[in-house]
């Protein structure tokens, strides 16, 4: 390990071409923990949360997470992770949050031995503000949480009694009420609780009120049924019993009470003529000659002098509508229909006497159509619709028929026209067909007055153009270019100059880049083909400052030599990277080197660094991977090879489950494990047992090679007891060497504490004896000889050791 810290900072060295002091190591390294400066120049390891010898540690960073507490690495599937920040213009911040498949979890504060838990999503808090006294109560500020001092006391209290204000700032008990009592105000003094008296009889313990007065008239318990109630004075009331049907209440003068007696008889006139319908008429009976009753009829009015009226009131709106006889002379019946009739028809006179009015069809003398359903004859049953052509109206009441329509009404006033010709207006008013339009000629208005017409055909190639006063005519085109009958435009030559050519985009050039004869295009010097490396003869194109900006061409070795550069540490020419220096175009690197490899130098001399493996550099083991448990099925290593010796360290190993041994199988393939015929044998060290105990012997088979993993407590269970039995979990290595024949020897040993602080050493050897190499190695939880559980933590490190 101290070698490949050197060799490292010795790359480091060459690299960035800086001289740095040697660093030396003491004491013994827990993995994954920090080290500390032990004095000047030398580091050592033992740095724990228990007891650290660090005296000061911080961190510098501004409203960033930067100092993070993670249950798990970030590559497990659920992991837990508590962080602190401090701001320069903000506030400072602790953060709790979970990522993946980790549950949300509470935080707590254990101050002195007492916790304090903030629940996930557990609502909001609220804050004090201000300044508080003793005995005083809590109220609220506003809507966002904020409690202040009220500045109101509250005194112990009576059970059962009422609180109230004594003081403008204190809160006062009454004393518990007795059964049936009411809080009674007392104005400046405290309010008393009271019974009530006067009119009320009782009050019971459920409220129920009971009156034995009102006004300090009293009642009686009770009274007979259907009597009248009698006011007695300042006495009782009393009652009236209930006398015979018909009898009336008799008065019988001052303080005596009423008595039922016979009603008194009378008699009175009838108001108005004979046959006049009686009414009341200010509570005496009248009549009026305006409604009569003379069997079989009810007479509303007086022929000749009143009509007759009926008004009907509605029950939900205001108003009445009025039925009155026509004020016209003669009488006669109006008999109502046998039918309802159907909805829609109208009601149709039955000519009077006693034939009845009934629903039906409106004729044409009534104003209708003599039709039950629309139809055209329903038109036809109409005197002066029998004649043919389009129905115009030309006045009131009066209707005539046109055919053809006139332009006035929206027709063409024509009853034909030319055929190939088109319609026109040759006056405001008038419409009228041009002549026959000649095929494949063009048309030409006439102006005002005058239809449309055509002009002559033009010949192939022409082109249509205005012409002043005169309609357009067909023209051969002439000048710098020409058209010829197929539609084929051809420019004379020199006649496009450089103005009449499209813009080109900024900064690009014209021409041909292509390999073979084609259309001019513009370019970007950039859009051009690049060629990596020049030859000195090709050629560049320059604008010559000196002849005036003329465009000329100069080779590329003459514009190197010109303004390029010179030389490299004084050397010129072509370069050659050799000695595992390599380049990207013009970038100049180290070339790759092989996985767990690094530039150093092994030859004893000095000598160009290559590329090493580390165990041939030296190093007793060499680092192949690691792997974190996190509630993981398993840990496995694969790709294992043959003839080579492998170590594995596992730390703080813990199960998912309480009472679990951490086992061990081979595989003779990525998947194919073995599960069965292991050879072991073992023995373990305590200080609370004998040295040298052993457990099994030579040549016991069993189903992995659990025994030879120090996860065994001492005691009755026979596992890792995940409730803290163990402190950290297990800790401890493998070693096994692989032989192409697939035979695998084991040796384990461990050392670790358990929670009753009792050491325990393991140590144990074993083999596996087959002959299909072993490729794999795998770790699994065991419940006795079973697979069962998982493994919920600890680091897994497989480490190769150098072959010479």
């Amino acid at each position: 390990m101290m070698k490949r810290i050197l060799i490292a900072l010795g790359l480091a060295a060459l690299i960035s071409s800086a001289h740095a002091q040697s660093v030396q190591y003491s004491g013994s390294v827990t993995p994954n923990t920090a080290a500390i400066w032990n004095s000047p120049g030398v580091i050592k390891g033992g740095v724990s949360a228990v007891d650290s010898p660090l005296t000061t540690f911080g961190v510098t960073r501004d409203a960033v997470d930067s100092l993070c507490v993670n249950s798990a690495r970030q590559t497990a599937a659920g992991r837990n992770q508590l962080c602190f920040q401090a701001a320069t213009s903000g506030p400072a911040k602790i953060s709790l949050q979970n990522y993946g498949t980790a549950t949300p979890q509470d935080l707590q504060f254990v101050i002195n031995g007492t916790p304090v838990t903030i629940p996930t999503g557990g609502g909001n808090f609220a804050l004090l503000t201000g300044s508080q006294t003793i005995g005083h109560m809590p109220c609220f500020t506003s809507t966002t949480n904020v409690l202040q001092d009220c500045g109101v006391g509250a005194a112990a209290g009576t059970q059962f009694g009422v609180p109230y204000y004594s003081a403008a700032d204190t809160l006062t008990s009454t004393g518990a009420a007795g059964a049936g009592q009411f809080l009674l105000g007392q104005g400046a003094s405290a309010p008393l609780w009271t019974s009530l008296t006067g009119d009320v009889q009782t009050v019971s313990a459920g409220g129920a009120l009971t009156l034995s007065k009102v006004n300090g008239i009293p009642f009686n318990t009770s009274y007979t049924a259907g009597g009248v109630l009698i006011g007695n004075g300042s006495s009782a009331f009393a009652t009236v019993s209930t006398a015979s049907i018909g009898q009336c209440l008799l008065s019988q003068g001052s303080g005596v009470a009423p008595t039922w007696s016979s009603c008194a008889s009378g008699s009175g006139s009838a108001g108005g003529s004979n046959t006049q319908v009686q009414f009341n008429n200010s509570t005496a009976l009248g009549g009026s000659v305006n409604m009569t009753w003379v069997n079989p009829a009810l007479t509303l009015g007086v022929a000749g002098t009143t009509t007759g009226q009926l008004a009907l009131a509605s029950a939900t709106a205001t108003g009445t509508v009025t039925l009155q006889a026509p004020g016209v002379s003669g009488t006669y019946n109006f008999n109502m229909p046998t039918a309802a009739g159907s909805s829609g028809q109208p009601l149709v006179s039955g000519g009077g006497g006693s034939t009845p009015n009934s629903f039906g069809t409106l004729g044409v003398f009534g104003g209708g159509t003599n039709c039950s359903i629309a139809s055209g004859t329903c038109l036809d049953n109409i005197t002066g619709f029998s004649s043919t052509g389009f129905v115009f109206r030309s006045g009131a009441g009066t209707y005539t028929f046109a055919n053809p329509i006139p332009v006035g009404n929206g027709g063409t006033g024509l009853a034909n026209g030319t055929s190939g010709g088109v319609l026109a207006f040759t006056g405001s008013s008038t419409i009228a067909s041009s002549g026959a339009l000649t095929q494949f000629t063009l048309m030409v208005g006439g102006g005002a007055g005058a239809a449309p017409s055509v002009i002559s055909k033009g010949t192939a190639g022409q082109v249509l153009l205005e012409q002043t006063g005169a309609n357009p005519a067909w023209s051969t085109m002439s000048g710098d270019a020409t058209i010829n009958s197929a539609g084929a435009l051809t420019i004379a030559n020199s006649a496009v100059t450089l103005a009449k050519m499209a813009n080109a985009g900024a900064y690009t050039l014209l021409g041909n880049f292509t390999g073979s004869s084609a259309a001019p295009q513009a370019s970007t010097i950039g859009a051009l083909t690049q060629k990596a490396s020049p030859a000195a003869s090709d050629l560049v194109l320059i604008q010559d400052q000196a002849a005036s900006g003329q465009l000329k061409f100069a080779q590329v070795a003459a514009i190197a030599s010109a303004g390029s550069v010179a030389s490299i540490a004084g050397n010129t020419g072509a370069f050659t990277l050799s000695n595992g220096i390599t380049n990207s175009t013009n970038d100049i690197r180290l070339a790759s080197i092989a996985d767990k490899t690094m530039l150093a130098n092994t030859s004893g001399g000095s000598a160009v660094p290559t590329a090493t493996n580390l165990a041939a550099g030296g190093a007793s083991l060499v680092l192949v991977s690691c792997q974190t448990a996190s509630a993981s099925s398993n840990i496995a290593f694969t790709g294992l090879s043959a003839n080579t010796r492998y170590q594995v360290n596992y730390n703080a190993a813990t199960p998912g489950t309480d009472d679990r041994s951490l086992g061990v199988v081979i595989g003779t393939g990525s998947t194919s494990y073995q599960t069965s015929s292991y050879l072991w044998s073992g023995s373990r060290v305590a200080s609370s047992l004998a040295v040298g105990t052993t457990f099994g012997g030579n040549s016991s088979t069993v189903d992995s090679i659990t025994q030879y993993i120090p996860a065994t407590t001492p005691g009755a269970t026979n596992g890792i007891d995940n409730a803290g039995s163990l402190s950290g979990g297990a800790s401890g290595r493998i070693e096994f060497y692989i032989n192409g024949s697939g035979v695998t020897n084991f040796m384990t040993s461990a050392n670790f504490v358990r929670s009753d602080t009792v050491q325990v050493i393991w140590q144990g050897g074993g083999y596996w004896n087959s002959a299909t190499p072993v490729t794999a190695i795998k770790f699994e939880m065991y419940n006795g000889t079973t697979v069962n559980g998982t493994i919920n933590s600890g680091e897994f490190c497989l480490y190769s050791y150098r072959n010479s």
